[in-house]
């Protein structure tokens, strides 16, 4: 398995340097094309009466029509000089919902770290993303310069997500030269039996070329901020994980591991649900 085909996410608001960084970077090593997309829709305000001035439409569509041609300028600008395909792509949509449809000719998708401020017509959802595109999700903090995967963690739970995002990682992990398996337990009971669940883990790594150690923490307040405070003494320069999550009312209910590496994580995370 490799990533052939990458997709990154172009925010019409901008902040999207580290995305688009991190995509290019990732096209070099594994010799990909890059896919950029944005989507959103023309926001107008409307008037008292309920009625939106014809030349307030046009103006707003004009704007939005000049956003996505930014957006597509700064995306082409940042993929000068790949050796491989890039392609562009961009709608009026819900940015979340053609993502998710766009996802299908990718291998892996490129976003930018949630800012916190949601506006579903022009700022992307990620953690609605997460739940529907089917693929890995590389999610990118604004502090990023270059991505290097010299050293990565694993956060491991004997769960459905865990191994779906583990098994999704296998090309970064392959590349990387440390990999930290680890998995935060409750309390010093479980330890044992958590250092028996890595072993099985660490050997089907090895099944696919990839030596990585087992590390079994003791859990120290936020679980988020534990593998925060990991990564950067290991200074690893990916965390992989699995997001978990739950749609209630068509809004996605994350856990709390999930929403701080949604929002807060200082490295580039991979997420599989």
């Amino acid at each position: 398995m490799s990533y052939r085909s990458i997709l990154v996410h172009v925010n019409l608001n901008g902040g999207n340097l580290p995305a688009l960084r991190v995509a290019r970077d990732l096209a070099d090593q594994f010799d990909a094309r890059v896919i950029g997309i944005t989507a959103g829709f023309p926001t107008a305000p409307i008037h008292a009466e309920g009625m939106i001035a014809t030349s307030v439409l046009e103006s707003d569509f004009e704007q939005f029509e000049a956003a996505l041609k930014s957006c597509e300028a700064h995306f082409r600008e940042s993929m000068v000089g790949l050796g491989q395909v890039t392609e562009w792509r961009s709608d009026a949509e819900v940015p979340s919902a053609f993502l998710a449809s766009q996802a299908r000719c990718s291998d892996l998708v490129v976003v930018g770290q949630a800012t916190g401020i949601h506006v579903p017509t022009q700022i992307l959802d990620i953690g609605d993303a997460a739940m529907k595109i089917g693929r890995p999700l590389l999610v990118v903090p604004p502090s990023e310069r270059k991505l290097t995967l010299n050293r990565i963690l694993v956060a491991w739970r004997d769960t459905r997500e865990a191994r779906r995002a583990t098994a999704t990682a296998l090309p970064l992990l392959k590349r990387a030269s440390g990999v930290f398996l680890t998995e935060i337990v409750p309390d010093e009971a479980q330890r044992a039996t958590a250092f028996k669940r890595l072993t099985d883990v660490r050997s089907w790594l090895a099944q696919h070329g990839v030596e990585a150690s087992i590390h079994v923490e003791t859990a120290a307040g936020d679980t988020g901020a534990h593998l925060n405070l990991l990564a950067e003494q290991e200074r690893v320069d990916v965390i992989v994980a699995g997001a978990y999550g739950h749609s209630r009312l068509r809004e996605w209910i994350f856990g709390g591991v999930t929403q701080y590496m949604l929002h807060k994580a200082r490295v580039c995370v991979l997420l599989a649900h």
